[in-house]
């Protein structure tokens, strides 16, 4: 059995895209921080993005009129951002979580990077899944709550 940080470790199951096998690990707690800045950056973004729209939104009761410009070009940049962001973090994902596949090539981050699209969405939505605990397991790993003593079944 290998172990996380280990040479060839990997989570199993492997994924499987187009008929092909991949092998994909978690990110390691360096990765993963980096990986967590990009993540917020993106949320501020998306934030900012609903915000803008929320102004730009018909309010009931008020008359129409139209987004200015400004509000629009602003909204614009900020989905680029988001684009582009969105981008890096799968390249990210990708090319340090990806650790074999079937292809002919060799596995390596250059070619990860050269993957599809829609392959390197799927192989980072996996590692990404395999990095990040939900909801659940956090309250599991970080305990019970403890019952207060005025608390009475």
């Amino acid at each position: 059995m290998l172990l996380k940080g280990e040479e060839g470790y990997y989570c199993p199951p492997e994924v499987e895209f187009g008929g092909e096998k991949f092998k994909v690990r978690e990110l390691e707690d360096l990765e993963a921080e980096t990986w967590d800045q990009g993540a917020q950056e993106l949320i501020q973004l998306q934030t900012e993005a609903a915000r803008i729209s929320e102004r730009m939104s018909p309010q009931p009761g008020k008359p129409f009129r139209a987004p200015n410009e400004k509000d629009l070009g602003r909204l614009n940049e900020v989905g680029r951002k988001i684009t582009g962001i969105t981008q890096r973090q799968t390249d990210f994902l990708v090319s340090h979580g990806l650790v074999a596949w079937s292809l002919e090539q060799d596995c390596t981050p250059e070619n990860a990077l050269r993957l599809p699209p829609v392959v390197k969405a799927a192989l980072a939505e996996r590692i990404a899944k395999d990095t990040t605990l939900t909801f659940g397991e956090a309250d599991f790993l970080a305990g019970s709550p403890t019952p207060s003593a005025e608390a009475k079944p």
